[in-house]
């Protein structure tokens, strides 16, 4: 195990330790006055507050509790990451803003949404005329090559779906 080498003799030490101090039976005391300490004035409620500039989505969407409907109770449910969620208790009353409505307090989208249309043909994109395989899409009118044929042909192409630009 020493590989060859020669290692010292550690020196050996022949006398004990010396005895403990003996406890004094009173602690010596001394002569300081004691430190004047002045508590700061309470500055309960005299905070200035300061204006949010972006509210939380769930502000801007759920009623004043007390104004709209004070029969109604609300509680906070924190979710992951330390998010906080106002949640009411009951069922909210039917005055509360639908999922329709624009963000910024603007008026509810009455009209209905345009239907997509395909960019070969102009009609609307409905199956099963118009179908799609990883991002790519097949119109019936102006493909000569039936659905299952040109897919199939893509994958032996080797294609993948279209990246995102970012």
């Amino acid at each position: 195990m020493a590989q060859g080498l020669e290692l010292p003799n550690p020196a050996m030490t022949t006398t004990k330790a010396p005895a403990a101090l003996p406890k004094p039976s009173v602690l010596p005391a001394g002569d300081t006055e004691p430190f004047p300490f002045h508590e700061p004035q309470s500055s309960v409620g005299l905070a200035k507050v300061k204006k949010r500039k972006n509210t939380p989505a769930y502000m801007k969407i759920l009623p004043n509790p007390v104004a709209s409907n004070p029969a109604i109770t609300y509680q906070f449910v924190t979710g992951p990451g330390n998010t906080a969620v106002l949640v009411p208790s009951s069922a909210p009353p039917a005055s509360t803003p639908s999922t329709n409505q624009k963000r910024k307090g603007e008026e509810v989208r009455t009209e209905a949404k345009k239907p997509k249309r395909c960019s070969k043909c102009g009609e609307e994109r409905n199956p099963p005329a118009h179908q799609q395989y990883m991002g790519y899409r097949y119109c019936s009118s102006v493909e000569e090559t039936p659905y299952t044929e040109w897919r199939e042909n893509l994958k032996q192409a080797g294609v993948a779906r279209k990246k995102k630009p970012d």
